[in-house]
Formats: structure tokens, C-alpha cells, sequence
């Protein structure tokens, strides 16, 4: 009788043992996956960077050859204020929109 407990004892921790190696191998698969997962969100995030520097970078070019700074662009990664006065934000550009000027700087008033 004891032999036959201790049998039965016996092959339920082997079921168990086997049951919680497949919980782990379930585990380091779905580990592997999100894993994968993750690099391919950091590699789809550094190559949307990529592009945010290389807007950056032309609108620091064209800020660059706009030498009296009055049209600068702010970059992409920046938040404008909503009512900042003047501000492409607030559609009024320093004068583009309101008329005037010689056509070359926007319509902005230069003596």
C-alpha cells in the first residue's frame, strides 16, 4: 500500500514537472516575441527620428538664410504658443498676410 502511494506521488510530480516545463517553455516564447516586438518599435521609432532631424535640419537651413529672423520656423519637435504675437501659429506671420511690402519679405515693412 505505501509503495503504491509513494508510485502515485511519484508520477504526479512528474506530470507537474511537466506541465510547468511547458508553462515555461509558453513563457520564453512569448518573451522571445515581445521582445521582437520591442525592436521593432525602436526601429521604426529611430527611422520616424531620422525624419524629424532631417525636417529639422532643412528648416534650420532655410532659418539660416533668412538672415533678418523674422520668418523664422520653429522645428518639428517644438510647440508653438497659440496666441503668440506674430507667430506662424496664429496665421499672421508678421505681416505676410496683411498686404503690403515688396513681395520679397512677406509683406513685413523694411526702411
Amino acid at each position: 500500500m505505501w509503495l503504491r502511494a509513494k508510485k502515485l506521488s511519484v508520477k504526479w510530480k512528474k506530470r507537474e514537472l511537466r506541465r510547468i516545463r511547458r508553462v515555461n517553455q509558453l513563457l520564453i516564447a512569448e518573451n522571445k516575441r515581445m521582445q521582437e516586438l520591442v525592436d521593432d518599435f525602436l526601429l521604426t521609432a529611430e527611422v520616424d527620428n531620422n525624419h524629424v532631424r532631417q525636417m529639422n535640419e532643412a528648416i534650420q537651413g532655410m532659418n539660416d538664410l533668412n538672415l533678418d529672423g523674422n520668418y523664422n520656423i520653429t522645428t518639428v519637435n517644438q510647440v508653438q504658443p497659440c496666441c503668440s504675437s506674430g507667430s506662424a501659429a496664429d496665421g499672421d506671420n508678421n505681416g505676410y498676410n496683411r498686404g503690403g511690402g515688396d513681395g520679397n519679405n512677406g509683406g513685413g515693412h523694411h526702411e
